[in-house]
């Protein structure tokens, strides 16, 4: 992902959702599903704190809806 680029996670009946947006040098996250959450990171830490979003909000699912876009300011 380039600068100002968004990646979103959604379960198959879109109920629940991870947001990672992309900044200069840091990824901004929105966690909206079983806990609501908003958080910065560095890029070392976006892996391990992408798959325990994953482990956390899809449990169970089988089907993960993903879809990208360019943020514009």
């Amino acid at each position: 992902m380039t600068g100002n680029q968004s990646l979103t996670l959604k379960s198959f009946k879109k109920d629940r959702s991870v947001e990672i947006t992309k900044h200069e040098d840091s990824y901004f996250i929105i966690e909206d599903g079983f806990e609501k959450n908003s958080f910065e990171i560095n890029e070392g830490e976006l892996k391990h704190e992408l798959k325990r979003l994953i482990e956390r909000e899809f449990p169970r699912s089988h089907k993960v809806m993903l879809s990208t876009r360019s943020k514009e300011h």
